[in-house]
C-alpha cells in the first residue's frame, strides 16, 4: 500500500511536471509570437509614419513653390502700377507745363487723389495677402 502510494504520487509529479512543461512551451510560443507580432507592427507604424512625413514634405515644397509665384507676381503688380505712376507723373508735368495754375491744381488734386487709391488699394491687396 506504502508503495502504491509512492507510486501514485511520483505519477502526480510526472503528469503535473509535463503539465508545466507543456504550460512553459505554451507560454513561450505565446511570447514568440507577440514578438514577431510586436515587431511587423513597429515596422508598419516606422513605414506608415515616414510616407506621412514624405508627404507633408512633399505638400510643403507645393506651398513653397506657390507663394514663390505668388510674390513674383505680386512684384510685377508693384513694378508695373510703379511704372504707369512714373508714366501718369510724367503727363501730370508735361500738362503742367502747357496749362495754366488753376488746371494745374486740379490736375495735382486728381493725381493725388489717384495715388491715394492706389496706394490704399495695395495696401488692401497686401493685407489680404498676408491673411
Amino acid at each position: 500500500e506504502e508503495i502504491e502510494k509512492r507510486r501514485a504520487i511520483i505519477a502526480e509529479r510526472s503528469i503535473k511536471q509535463a503539465q508545466l512543461a507543456q504550460r512553459i512551451s505554451n507560454i513561450k510560443r505565446i511570447r514568440e509570437a507577440a514578438k514577431d507580432s510586436n515587431m511587423e507592427a513597429r515596422k508598419a507604424k516606422k513605414e506608415q509614419e515616414k510616407r506621412r512625413k514624405a508627404k507633408e514634405e512633399e505638400m510643403l515644397r507645393v506651398r513653397e513653390v506657390a507663394l514663390a509665384e505668388k510674390l513674383m507676381r505680386e512684384r510685377e503688380e508693384r513694378k508695373k502700377e510703379m511704372g504707369s505712376l512714373i508714366e501718369e507723373e510724367e503727363r501730370r508735368k508735361k500738362n503742367q507745363m502747357f496749362q495754366g495754375a488753376a488746371t494745374h491744381q486740379v490736375e495735382e488734386t486728381h493725381y493725388d487723389q489717384l495715388l491715394l487709391g492706389r496706394e490704399r488699394e495695395a495696401r488692401e491687396r497686401k493685407d489680404t495677402a498676408q491673411k
